[in-house]
């Protein structure tokens, strides 16, 4: 989180507010939006990731700058029904 945030400012700071706009896009997970047994810091890490982008976005968005997360999961394949 720390890493992210100090990257995103100086990112936005440094380059993107100078240059009239541009993109952030950050990796998360479904897990942010519900736990799963046994992951709790891994959701609560997601779910504060999820938090950040999303306040960057409404903090940097008059600016033309479009901070997004997108929240990887589980694809249901045949090869889910080997996953317990």
């Amino acid at each position: 989180m720390k890493s992210s945030n100090i990257g995103g400012q100086a990112v936005i700071e440094g380059i993107m507010m100078k240059n009239g706009g541009g993109n952030i896009v950050t990796i998360g997970s479904v897990q942010a939006r519900g736990g799963v047994p046994g992951r709790c810091i891994y959701s609560m890490s997601k779910a504060a990731m999820s938090a950040m982008v999303k306040n960057m976005a409404y903090e940097f968005g008059q600016h033309g700058i479009r901070v997004n997360n997108v929240l990887a999961g589980a694809i249901h394949s045949n090869r889910w029904e080997g996953i317990s």
